[in-house]
């Protein structure tokens, strides 16, 4: 597995191969960690420019920072912009980060080709994690479509904090009963 990602705003050239890591703009990438300490730090989440004009936008938000107070971060930092391969990046580059689609019915909500070689990224970059949104393997092989919705997709900067967002956001927001988002 090859996975290759060039950001041409910030000319960054990331490239990662099964087995010998990831390499940034030539150099071999060392993963930034968490602290230990989360009181000190908030909690990134990445999200694509589309969130801005969600209809459940307050309610995620909303969500999210709950999250992030359950697990003992400080906040939480909305970081809106950047499409579905920025966002993965950027959950490598600054953790404590997540990027995450939810399924859904309608078709859409990116494509394989948006998730594949940032997979690559997250296999090789050791300790961060890219699922779908049940903690499996992303389906990166459909024969019946190009999208993930069907799954969605979670990129976090470690597996505690993936696992932790598949069982929160799968959960009623009032946690005892109501829809999910």
């Amino acid at each position: 597995m090859l996975g290759v990602v060039f950001d041409p705003v910030a000319g960054t050239l990331y490239r990662a191969v099964a087995g010998q890591g990831i390499m940034r703009d030539g150099r071999a990438w060392e993963a930034r960690t968490m602290s230990d300490d989360r009181s000190q730090q908030c909690l990134r989440f990445y999200c694509d420019c589309t969130f801005e004009t969600q209809s459940n936008r307050e309610e995620m938000v909303a969500r999210m920072e709950a999250f992030a107070v359950q697990f003992g971060f400080s906040g939480l930092d909305v970081v809106i912009g950047g499409g579905a391969v920025m966002n993965a990046c950027s959950v490598l580059e600054c953790p404590p980060a997540c990027y995450f689609k939810l399924p859904k019915m309608k078709a859409g909500g990116g494509s394989i080709w948006d998730f594949a070689a940032t997979a690559c990224l997250f296999q090789e970059a050791g300790g961060a994690v890219a699922t779908d949104f049940a903690s499996g393997a992303l389906d990166l092989n459909r024969a019946d479509s190009t999208f993930m919705n069907h799954q969605g997709v979670c990129f976090a900067s470690n597996s505690e904090l993936q696992a932790g967002l598949a069982a929160f956001f799968n959960m009623p927001a009032d946690g005892v009963s109501g829809p999910k988002l």
